[in-house]
């Protein structure tokens, strides 16, 4: 797994973690996805279909908590992409979120 250490550690790193302003990453020691937290008042739910305008996919977090789901959280795939990959698919993603709050129904 060093290529995703190192991609999820230029992601952390990365002004494009800024302008996402995600409150929370993490950094995985293993797997196929880092999980995101958006801020309050966002819904990853209801963001996907801004993001799938911008041209980049996510899975939302949501379904899979076993109580209390978190509707703010996402989960993003790293394992097939290179850092350039990783860098552009974040900026689509910022580019999602230039509109403000996307809040459920």
């Amino acid at each position: 797994m060093p290529r995703l250490s190192r991609s999820v550690g230029d992601v952390r790193s990365s002004p494009v973690r800024d302008i996402l302003a995600l409150t929370e990453l993490n950094r995985p020691r293993g797997g196929m996805f880092v999980w995101a937290r958006l801020p309050c008042g966002w819904d990853a739910s209801a963001l996907l279909d801004r993001a799938l305008a911008c041209g980049v996919a996510y899975v939302p977090g949501a379904p899979f908590f076993a109580a209390s789901p978190d509707a703010r959280t996402m989960r993003l795939a790293f394992v097939t992409n290179g850092v350039r990959q990783v860098g552009d698919g974040l900026a689509r993603l910022a580019a999602a979120l230039v509109g403000g709050p996307v809040e459920g129904a």
